[in-house]
């Protein structure tokens, strides 16, 4: 049933990007200018450690692929599979993480309809980025071939680009939320202080290990890499986002994405067990974050402590906020069973009141 309003929502997507790219000759630019930067390379002996790690992780890769098809597959043997360095191996396969990257079962418990909602989001957000670096940017001497095509009926798809980045944000939050309170609820509400400590470690672990290998890449090119590439180990680069400072642009949303997960499970944990009080305090961040965005010179925000509202952490907690609080409310009715014909109803008019609010 998702996998069929998916695809409705697909046609409705492509068939304004099929107008837009039938628009565009009136719009695109026809000059540009670029100036070659000369960069500061590093010293060749650091590229040792970026090509020390390449390695082995291609050697590990190699092994067990090896492992799985010699062992398991060849001489049908699963014993072996079954040991601790046997599995250890198998976490490297080629052949089985590509089997798992393309498996599209749906295990029970998964929300398949949110999927959708990434794939969407995320070509949003390339578009944005595409029409922002390719024609705002580079485009310096077409200026008013932009201004002409800001105009356009359709350019409303293109400009908010960064509200789909609020979308991930309220992903983020109602996945953490969904899975935290079936923990709890499993759990008879009992959480201590080391199974915070093991989800935060997870968590860290899960990130860190490819993104220091992104980081490693950028380091000869990115001259903020060579002195703030600490901030992004610590997920706190959000905070260093002048031109000098910056590793790689877009990475400030992990840095958001982490202090929100950090903040999460008090705010979980308050509303599983007060949720007058949890609701409160949930709702009151959610308009503290509003009032960092309001105000077109930023004063209010100055005097809440949040100088640059796009990349803070308190500007951008409301969306987060918001998927928590959805979650909440999955759970707490996830106990009733749904009028099927009811349900479609409330569907559609979701639909209407969602696009009614997009060309607002």
């Amino acid at each position: 049933m998702n996998i069929v309003y998916i695809d409705y929502v697909i046609v409705f997507v492509m068939l304004p990007a099929i107008v837009i790219a039938v628009s565009m000759s009136s719009w695109i630019s026809r000059s540009m200018s670029f100036e070659r930067e000369v960069y500061d390379w590093i010293s060749p002996d650091l590229y040792i450690v970026p090509l020390v790690l390449a390695s082995i992780v291609c050697v590990l890769v190699s092994a067990g692929t090896l492992y799985e098809i010699i062992v398991t597959t060849l001489a049908g043997t699963k014993s072996s599979a079954e040991s601790k360095v046997g599995r250890l191996l198998l976490c490297f396969s080629a052949y089985t993480n590509t089997k798992k990257v393309f498996d599209t079962r749906q295990l029970p418990g998964q929300l398949p309809f949110l999927d959708g909602l990434r794939v969407l989001s995320a070509l949003w957000i390339i578009l944005g980025h595409m029409d922002f670096y390719g024609n705002v940017i580079a485009s310096i001497g077409n200026r008013s071939e932009h201004d002409v095509r800001d105009q356009e009926w359709w350019f409303f798809i293109i400009e908010p680009y960064d509200l789909a980045v609020d979308t991930f944000l309220v992903l983020g939050g109602f996945l953490v939320s969904h899975v935290f309170l079936k923990q709890l609820k499993k759990r008879d509400g009992h959480f201590t202080g080391k199974d915070l400590a093991l989800n935060y470690l997870h968590r860290y672990c899960r990130l860190t290990p490819v993104y220091l290998a992104t980081l490693l890449i950028y380091l000869p090119f990115d001259k903020g890499c060579r002195s703030y590439w600490w901030t992004n180990l610590l997920y706190i680069n959000n905070y260093f986002m002048e031109p000098e400072q910056q590793c790689t642009g877009s990475s400030w949303y992990l840095g958001v994405d982490m202090q929100l997960y950090i903040m999460a499970p008090a705010l979980i944990l308050l509303l599983y067990k007060k949720p007058k009080y949890g609701i409160f305090i949930n709702v009151f961040l959610v308009v503290l974050s509003w009032a960092c965005n309001q105000d077109p010179l930023n004063t209010v925000g100055i005097q809440l402590g949040c100088v640059n509202p796009f990349f803070w952490t308190p500007a951008r907690m409301g969306p987060y906020v918001i998927g928590i609080l959805l979650a909440y409310l999955l759970f707490r009715i996830s106990s009733k069973i749904p009028n099927i014909r009811r349900t479609k109803v409330w569907m559609l008019v979701g639909w209407a009141i969602n696009a009614a609010l997009t060309l607002v």
